[in-house]
């Protein structure tokens, strides 16, 4: 063993420490956060609209409220008869140290059917990348090239993921309530670091995919199980600082001064009735409101046992009236699937690219290399890590 466990126990018993004065202090800031919320309840809507006059200047991420914020609305009827479909992604990275440059992305679709003609089918449909124009995103205005890999990579699956479940919203029964789901969020945060060509090319990919849904008019969706979201805490500090970011900065200069330290969004919540959602939020990340117009993406949390969700959106799924089909729906997923949609546990099982397997794959492009003639070379360092030291 090379981990010196005796010097880490120390600092983990700090940690432990630190995490119980933490949790301590955590009831006073969650009743001061809530009574905060519940002072400016009846003014909303002027705080929906500072919000968005301020969202190119924020200094920090804030929800826009787009209800009362003490709102919870009741668990609606589910349909006796509807569709559900979802997509999950994995991915298997270029090994530069490996036999062969190449890449493999899964993508996992799933499709339950409710009601007399009731049925499930799932399938994955894996995709090497191995060409030279597979290992790189070509910009066509500039010419430029950006290696399909890591962070890449994992964007490009993102958009592969919403492209499937578009192709599979086409194929789905009009003639009862449908709705499509993804894992995680709509929101693609990983995008926004990127280069702004590369940025450019895979948003534009991306909300194709929810366009598309548009269209379809199949409300589509998104589920966070313990999400660890502060957007809300967030719109919390600018009250607390009045409208004005600066002051929070010269009341609170140091991290530790923060009244409402350590508190996500789902500790406001806590009040949320079994099957009960929370007011409507609009995300004010700066990728969703500089790019997404009308599919700029919208929240609520939704109450599931002891867990509190974030079920996200695009906008016209609100607009279109979708809403209650959306909550009644995940709600009802989460019913079947003990806690979280059987529809998306079902899509990833069909996406996930397990150890075994993953060793499988290297061990087959390794031998069929070999019957192609071709000879399969590990870097020094790759060879050196399958002999055990001297």
């Amino acid at each position: 063993m090379t981990l010196d466990m005796l010097a880490l126990g120390g600092q983990i018993r700090s940690m432990s420490g630190a995490l119980r004065d933490e949790l301590t202090a955590l009831p006073d800031r969650i009743a001061r956060a809530r009574a905060l919320l519940a002072e400016e309840a009846a003014e909303w809507e002027y705080w929906r609209d500072l919000v968005e006059e301020q969202s190119g200047t924020a200094a920090w991420l804030t929800a826009q409220p787009l209800d009362r914020y003490d709102a919870a609305y009741d668990l609606p009827d589910c349909p006796a008869s509807y569709v559900v479909a979802a997509s999950d992604g994995s991915q298997l990275d270029i090994d530069h140290h490996g036999v062969a440059a190449c890449y493999v992305i899964n993508i996992g679709t799933a499709v339950l059917q409710y009601g007399p003609d009731a049925c499930f089918r799932a399938q994955s449909q894996p995709t090497l990348g191995y060409r030279d124009e597979d290992l790189v995103i070509r910009d066509a205005l500039t010419g430029r090239e950006y290696p399909k890999e890591g962070p890449v990579l994992a964007a490009q699956r993102d958009v592969d993921e919403g492209l499937r479940l578009a192709a599979l919203a086409t194929e789905l029964p009009d003639d009862r309530p449908r709705l499509a789901l993804q894992d995680g969020t709509l929101i693609r945060w990983s995008f926004t670091d990127l280069d702004p060509g590369l940025r450019r090319i895979l948003v534009g990919d991306y909300l194709s995919y929810l366009g598309m849904m548009q269209e379809l008019k199949c409300p589509v969706g998104s589920y966070l199980s313990r999400p660890r979201s502060r957007e809300v805490i967030g719109l919390v500090k600018l009250m607390q600082a009045k409208g004005n970011f600066s002051r929070w900065r010269s009341d609170y200069p140091e991290r530790r001064d923060d009244p409402y330290r350590a508190i996500v969004d789902t500790m406001l919540f806590a009040h949320l009735g079994e099957g009960q959602r929370s007011a409507r939020w609009g995300s004010m990340s700066r990728i969703n409101v500089e790019f997404y117009e009308e599919n700029r993406i919208q929240f609520f949390y939704l109450r599931v046992g002891r867990e509190l969700a974030r079920v996200e959106f695009p906008a016209w799924v609100a607009e279109q009236g979708h809403l209650d089909l959306l909550h009644a729906v995940v709600y009802d997923q989460c019913r079947r699937g003990l806690g979280y949609p059987n529809v998306l546990a079902r899509a990833h099982e069909q996406a996930v690219i397990h150890g075994d397997e993953r060793r499988q794959i290297t061990a087959l492009i390794e031998r069929l290399l070999i019957q192609a003639q071709v000879t399969p070379e590990r870097s020094a360092k790759a060879t050196s890590k399958l002999r055990p030291g001297a």
